[in-house]
């Protein structure tokens, strides 16, 4: 599912990489057991006798008990804009990430998992949205002016995610093609549904609002993210050097409306 209305201008960012993956926690603590040796009977105390004709069966039990999960923010991306960009107002699009064979760009995705109750459970309802804020663009040389150049979010992909558990029980995520069904509680949020434009700079900016149980992806295509410079912040840029800016995702559980 895309949102081809969304519109949202930044204050700056450029980073290179294409993904910056988090740490998943431990899902299984130390606690009491469910079973009793009174109550789940292991030894009948005579024993049961096998024979050539018949075999000695016995019963035992197995328990357990779940609580709810965890909210995790499992993964965020990088903008990288790319090398050899000739100073001027034109917008610049993202540099090629790795695509996968439907050309969703896969890798520059954000991962969310939410394993705070399940599909079976009706209350209660949980959700949550992911923010982003950015700083301004700087060089490595201290001594150097930074910069504010807007970026802009046409678009993005909500897409499902691949677990995979790793060789110790550690599950992995990674963005697999399709969509979340249309059912699923996904959308994105601006000042109104004609004109959703935010402006993300040192204040958060929503990019997606979710209700949904488990792993969900967001992915930002190349033609949908732009940087575009101005008439006033490109007269302070220097040639040749490369400027960044430090990207700040923040995962809200339960936001109340508005925020």
């Amino acid at each position: 599912m895309k949102s081809n209305k969304l519109s949202i201008a930044f204050s700056s960012v450029a980073l290179l990489a294409v993904g910056a993956p988090l740490v998943v926690q431990n899902v299984q603590a130390a606690g009491s057991g469910v079973l009793s040796s009174d109550s789940e009977e292991i030894n009948d105390g005579s024993g049961v006798a096998a024979t050539s004709g018949s075999a000695a069966t016995h019963d035992s039990t197995a328990g357990v008990q779940f609580e709810s999960g965890d909210l995790l923010l499992v993964q965020v991306p990088n903008f990288d804009f790319g090398a050899g960009n000739k100073v001027s107002t034109k917008p610049l699009n993202l540099f090629n990430a790795d695509s996968g064979s439907d050309g969703s760009d896969r890798n520059r995705a954000a991962i969310v998992v939410d394993n705070r109750d399940t599909e079976a459970n009706t209350a209660p309802d949980h959700s949550w949205n992911l923010t982003l804020s950015m700083e301004e663009f700087a060089t490595a040389d201290s001594g150097d002016a930074k910069i504010n150049i807007p970026m802009k979010i046409s678009g993005v992909n909500f897409s499902n995610i691949k677990t995979t558990i790793d060789s110790d029980g550690t599950p992995s995520y990674s963005v697999d093609s399709g969509s979340p069904s249309a059912t699923d509680k996904i959308s994105l949020d601006g000042p109104s549904a004609d004109s959703p434009v935010s402006t993300v700079s040192t204040n958060p900016s929503v990019i997606a609002s979710v209700k949904r149980f488990g792993p969900t992806g967001i992915s930002f295509p190349s033609a949908d993210v732009t940087l575009n410079p101005t008439v006033d912040n490109i007269q302070s840029i220097k040639t040749g050097k490369v400027y960044k800016s430090t990207l700040n995702w923040t995962l809200n559980a339960d936001p109340t409306p508005g925020n």
